[in-house]
């Protein structure tokens, strides 16, 4: 398969699947598409997938009281940026997806969060993009397997 095709049947399957069950209620709170991280043999999947975003925030390694600028690469919906938007103040985040059905969610999302000041959304493709700024911290959760 060609890497446009792909590009195609990826975007395809984000807009038709994912985008559907998030509309009907799917991961209210996480808003995830990835998978989570257990704590302790707990079975609860949506907290499974919020400490991921945790995880995830750990690892950037930033000081979580001072300014940062973090970029999603492949953002979904945008439930991990919403997230961490949360627990970290003064942080901001430009996400970036190929899939525009999942943007138009993830902007209903975030000015339903109120943090539309705090997260950018661009649709592109992130193998392709010329990045406006410089980030002080970049993430990818189960995106990098479409590049």
């Amino acid at each position: 398969m060609s890497p446009e095709a792909a590009r195609r049947e990826a975007i395809a399957y984000y807009s038709e699947c994912w985008v559907g069950r998030f509309r009907s209620g799917h991961n209210e709170r996480s808003h995830a598409i990835h998978y989570g991280m257990y704590e302790n043999g707990e079975g609860d999947f949506e907290r499974a997938k919020l400490l991921t975003n945790d995880h995830v925030a750990q690892r950037l390694g930033l000081d979580a009281s001072l300014p940062a600028r973090v970029i999603d690469i492949g953002c979904g919906v945008g439930g991990t940026a919403i997230h961490l938007v949360g627990r970290h103040p003064s942080w901001t985040f430009y996400g970036v997806d190929l899939t525009a059905a999942s943007l138009e969610l993830a902007r209903e999302l975030v000015r339903e969060a109120g943090v539309d000041e705090r997260i950018e959304l661009v649709n592109a493709n992130f193998e392709e993009i010329e990045l406006p700024v410089r980030f002080d911290g970049a993430y990818s959760i189960e995106a990098t397997c479409h590049a």
